[in-house]
């Protein structure tokens, strides 16, 4: 059996734990989300640089009239576009199984933003709640919300990882456009 001493000293490693897992995996969302921001304001502006350079006034063209020349400009505009929506798509939230699965009762209410905001009516409801819990629920709350944004994060890599994709198309095409042209 335990002595009280072994069970601190595992709440206390499992607290570490919880806590710098939490941060790293915050740290990794907001990386995602900082890459995603870069990728969206360098295609959009290497889509300006190829409208001024025309490639869009013949988009519309049938491509064996384009020319390789401007098929290259406008599979960039294609692979920039895709790259862009994608950048978008890393940069919007996603928890949504944490909205779904987060009540007043749960464990998931105790950290989710929105369910705080509308199952406590008072700051000091809601630090009451929070006083009032055993240790361990406390963690197990942290460890759990830990889930909640690993989810988030496999979902803005995802697209993330696809965008960069598409961009390096769009590089790819554009330097070889400006080397032909």
């Amino acid at each position: 059996m335990d002595t009280v001493g072994e069970e601190m000293q595992r709440m206390d490693v499992t607290v570490k734990f919880a806590e710098e897992t939490h941060k790293y995996i915050s740290d990794y969302i907001k990386h995602a989300d900082q890459k995603a921001g870069f990728m969206f304001a360098y295609c959009t502006t290497a889509m300006v640089f190829l409208y001024q350079k025309g490639a869009v006034k013949n988009f519309l063209t049938s491509p064996e009239t384009r020319g390789l020349i401007l098929n290259l400009a406008v599979i960039a505009l294609i692979s920039f576009g895709v790259a862009v929506f994608r950048s978008i798509m890393t940069l919007l939230p996603r928890s949504e199984s944490s909205q779904r699965t987060a009540t007043c009762t749960t464990s998931l209410g105790f950290i989710h933003w929105e369910t705080i905001s509308s199952c406590y009516k008072t700051p000091y409801d809601y630090s009451k709640a929070i006083i009032q819990l055993p240790p361990q629920n406390l963690v197990m709350s942290k460890l759990e919300h830990c889930y909640e944004l690993a989810l988030v994060s496999k979902a803005k890599h995802h697209h993330l990882n696809k965008g960069i994709f598409w961009a390096i198309i769009g590089v790819t095409s554009t330097v070889m456009f400006l080397f032909i042209e």
